[in-house]
């Protein structure tokens, strides 16, 4: 059986855990949206050559070549390791961040908003922000 980077076997589901776990097709779509791109608009970006190989990676239909998630990486300004296994950035930067309440601060005032479109707003700030520094 091949095994994908998505790290199942093809047509396998996990039958130990009720709730949806948040796959990597779940967090590729998150960042298009948080970027409000349609899927013909970042396959343009990205080079890819029409927006059904988007909608597949989203949907994980195809598998996610090395290049393609160093590519959404370098793109969206996110770790490998955050699509592959949604876990956080553990630079150094981040840690003097925490230590300082800084994530925790950016945390809770983005837990504080209640409405979906004004997160989704928020993020792209803080993006844009982040492209300054």
């Amino acid at each position: 059986m091949a095994f994908s980077v998505f790290g199942f076997r093809k047509g396998m589901e996990n039958t130990m855990n009720k709730t949806k776990e948040v796959t990597i097709g779940d967090r590729l779509k998150m960042l298009r949206e948080d970027a409000d791109l349609t899927q013909t608009e970042l396959a343009r970006e990205l080079h890819v050559r029409h927006n059904g190989v988007i909608s597949m990676y989203e949907n994980e239909k195809k598998n996610l070549s090395i290049e393609m998630l160093l590519m959404y990486s370098e793109y969206f300004r996110v770790t490998t390791d955050w699509i592959l296994k949604g876990e956080p950035a553990t630079s150094e930067d981040d840690k003097g961040l925490n230590g300082l309440g800084g994530l925790e601060e950016i945390k809770k005032v983005y837990l504080s908003i209640r409405r979906s479109e004004v997160r989704q707003v928020a993020i792209r700030q803080l993006r844009n922000l982040a492209m300054l520094g």
